[in-house]
């Protein structure tokens, strides 16, 4: 058996963090002995991954500025569990991963975002010299989860050897978990009525996920729509600019702000349409869940979005067009077939990012490293 030490900077409910989940939920334990290492926190996914009985090892550290700590408590950890190799999830984990072996083990760094392409100046100019020059001096074997992301790494930083190795998702336990809640019930928790269309968008607040542009094609549509609603689930830098957006568009009776949730797969059951508006998008777990979840969907057409997608599961706008995005809304509100269409190829186009045959590809880049 072979010891996996998986290093990721924390276990909150970000689209990194349940894919981790999932992984670990499906990974052949008679050949891999994983052990989490959460740099930072919030970690509230530290429990079910325990409950996995794997350990899971939370440091506590204080953000980025304490990467040379991390170095040397990954380092640490490495010898006291005898780790055969190192698996690195987002930035600060995929630089102190490879700092902390230094080429004495293997390292599989799985890139889950465009994080050089779209993102402003600063700091990400540091980040440009930790981040490439540890990937050149130690050579991981890299997983994208996009082409998107794939070509952000190999044009920003020089890094070609990448391979694509999707977002996933299983697929029947969503649907289990979709059976055991009853739509009527969710919907009333939410104070939406039978009448009420509810669309819902799940995300962190920040200005890739352009929550603004929802709430700005919703302010559109809300003369001629005034049973409309929205749900925005997650937290985030950018969630107190969204409710003050919502309020000065008039339509903060409109929507909710829910944070985070462990159980999302009661407001895809809730939902009549899925939301996506991203300015910028490495691939969209929470888009993908609706898709499982039998969801139609207005989206951007951008980035990983367009590689999840098809015409036939979701109507594709351009990014920051609330107006467009407002038309494609009012297609499905107003449009009982189209839904029915989008949400059917939806649910079939999802069963092709199953967790079954993504973790097994997974476990063959371990028995190959």
């Amino acid at each position: 058996m072979r010891r996996v030490l998986v290093v990721i900077d924390s276990l909150g409910y970000g689209g990194a963090e349940r894919l981790l989940l999932t992984t670990l939920a499906h990974l052949d334990r008679s050949r891999f002995v994983p052990v989490v290492v959460a740099l930072f926190g919030p970690n509230p996914l530290a429990g079910p991954i325990r409950d996995l009985d794997i350990e899971v090892v939370e440091l506590g550290l204080d953000g980025p500025r304490d990467l040379y700590r991390a170095v040397v408590e990954v380092g640490r950890l490495l010898r006291a569990h005898g780790a055969d190799l190192v698996h690195t999830h987002l930035f600060a984990s995929n630089v102190a991963g490879r700092l902390a072996t230094r080429g004495s083990r293997p390292v599989v760094t799985t890139l889950h975002n465009p994080d050089y392409g779209r993102e402003g100046p600063g700091f990400l100019g540091l980040r440009r010299l930790l981040d490439g020059g540890s990937a050149h001096l130690w050579a991981p074997t890299f997983l994208a989860v996009s082409d998107d992301v794939r070509r952000d790494y190999g044009s920003q930083l020089g890094i070609t050897n990448i391979r694509l190795h999707p977002n996933f998702l299983d697929v029947a336990d969503l649907r289990r978990r979709l059976e055991s809640a009853s739509r009527p019930a969710e919907r009333a928790a939410l104070g939406i009525g039978p009448r009420d269309f509810l669309l819902l968008h799940v995300g962190r607040f920040h200005r890739q996920k352009g929550q603004d542009v929802l709430l700005k094609a919703l302010a559109v549509l809300a003369p001629v729509a005034p049973r409309l609603k929205a749900v925005l689930v997650g937290d985030g830098p950018d969630q107190p600019a969204a409710r003050t957006l919502a309020h000065s568009l008039g339509v903060a009776d409109r929507v909710r702000f829910l944070g985070t949730t462990s159980e999302p797969e009661r407001l895809y059951r809730a939902a009549d349409a899925f939301v996506f508006p991203s300015r910028y998008e490495a691939f969209g777990m929470a888009l993908l869940e609706a898709m499982a979840a039998g969801l139609p969907s207005a989206v951007s057409e951008v980035g990983g979005i367009t590689e999840l997608t098809t015409p036939d599961t979701s109507l594709r706008v351009p990014p920051e067009e609330p107006l467009l995005l407002a038309e494609a809304i009012a297609r499905l509100r107003t449009d009982g077939n189209l839904r029915l269409r989008l949400g059917e190829a939806a649910r079939s186009r999802a069963t092709r990012f199953d967790a079954y045959a993504a973790v097994r590809a997974l476990e063959s880049v371990y028995a190959e490293a």
